[in-house]
């Protein structure tokens, strides 16, 4: 069989010695396969694709060096279209010898490129085939292809087709407009440990839905993909930012805020706050119903927060709680400060510590201040002795309206 197919080799060989215009190049394969080029067809491109396309036949192909009766055919019928072509090996120190004579001098860029790039990092093939329609900044460039070569290799459900896909669509679009810092933040982020399967295809879903416009969002403004990211990974934490107020004028967050995907998740994540969590809360308190204020903010230590319920029980303490919606699964024991706003971070940690000095009743609705009075027997502006307040967190489960947890941060 062997025999045949090197009959068949020669065959195609000589054809193209007898035409000038269109020769043939045979490359046979590991597999036992042969694989024809068309020299003209090869020539007369430019594109990466066709260059590229010849060198990465991946591991099916052997190189001349591997292939003695390959290396003695190319050299004496196909001088002109041939010499040692490197293909994605095992061996390290091979070097593409590839001879460019006058025909092939446009393709001596890419010959280097070919040598610069992939000689010794034959992993980086799989790689560039993902991005080889972006710019040569990214498809071109070792340390980018090295990153999407570890992010396929992590082991938490991103394999190159899946990363190929992405690349190839949406994701691709917002990545080939990044730049310097923005392009390796995008590449850091994509990498990160939460960006599993399941969570690039949150990203995909999302860049996707024309109805948001976050992928031309991404594609003016790169530098708001670490933003678009957390939301996804911490969405509540950035719901109560914005109801904190501290957001910054033309942030990503201020534009989003009002947008429609924000507006979708926000509803779900609401039907959890008012539903689920403050029954627990209720329950788990044996609290009233008209003892509960939802919405309260409070200075603290001179810090605003805003908790979502404050509770006065039968023997007079006041419970604050927290709910925290994801929709990611999270171990809230070890998350809950994750998913907290900064000003949050900065002040559950003191209830925790016992390092809180005043805590002062800051409402700015009337109604909630009239509210606050009459159920609560607060005022706006008044003080609570910390020693009579406890402080709980309640975590939702992934995606869900349900209470996974709750964490007592005071008792």
């Amino acid at each position: 069989m062997k025999i045949l197919k090197y009959i068949l080799f020669l065959l195609f060989v000589l054809l193209g010695s007898f035409q000038t215009k269109v020769e043939a190049k045979s490359v046979i394969l590991d597999n036992g396969k042969i694989e024809v080029f068309s020299e003209q067809g090869f020539k007369n491109t430019s594109a990466e694709k066709e260059w590229l396309g010849l060198l990465y036949l991946q591991e099916e192909s052997a190189s001349q060096s591997q292939n003695s009766f390959l290396q003695f055919s190319l050299g004496i019928f196909a001088q002109k279209f041939s010499g040692e072509v490197c293909i994605k090996s095992t061996s390290g120190n091979l070097e593409s010898n590839f001879q460019v004579g006058g025909n092939l001098e446009s393709h001596q860029r890419k010959w280097e490129e070919v040598n610069k790039i992939f000689v010794g990092n034959a992993e980086l093939v799989d790689a560039w085939a993902a991005v080889n329609h972006l710019p040569d900044a990214i498809k071109l460039e070792p340390t980018v292809l090295s990153k999407l070569n570890d992010i396929t290799s992590r082991g938490r459900g991103i394999d190159l087709p899946k990363l190929e896909t992405a690349l190839k669509g949406d994701l691709g679009e917002v990545l080939g407009k990044a730049t310097g810092d923005d392009l390796t933040k995008i590449l850091n982020r994509l990498d990160a440990d939460h960006v599993t399967g399941s969570h690039l295809d949150e990203i995909t879903s999302r860049l996707g839905n024309a109805e948001y416009g976050i992928k031309q969002d991404l594609i003016d403004n790169p530098h708001w993909f670490e933003t678009f990211d957390d939301v996804l990974q911490e969405p509540g934490r950035y719901w109560d930012i914005l109801a904190e107020g501290n957001i910054t004028s033309g942030s990503p967050l201020a534009k989003w805020g009002q947008g429609k995907w924000w507006k979708n998740l926000r509803e779900f994540a609401d039907n959890f706050e008012s539903g689920a969590a403050r029954s627990r809360f209720q329950t788990d308190l044996n609290l009233a119903d008209n003892k509960i204020v939802n919405q309260v903010t409070l200075e603290v230590n001179g810090t605003k927060i805003r908790v979502d319920y404050m509770g006065l029980d039968a023997n007079g303490k006041f419970h604050l709680g927290d709910a925290k919606f994801s929709t990611k699964d999270k171990n809230w024991s070890s998350s809950w400060l994750d998913a907290s706003t900064p000003n949050q971070s900065t002040v559950y940690p003191l209830f925790e510590s016992g390092n809180v000095n005043s805590i002062v009743v800051k409402v700015s609705d009337p109604e909630k201040a009239v509210l606050l009075q009459r159920n609560l027997g607060l005022v706006n502006g008044g003080t609570i002795d910390f020693t009579n307040t406890s402080l709980k967190i309640l975590g939702s489960d992934a995606g869900q309206t349900t209470v996974k947890s709750v964490i007592t941060i005071k008792n």
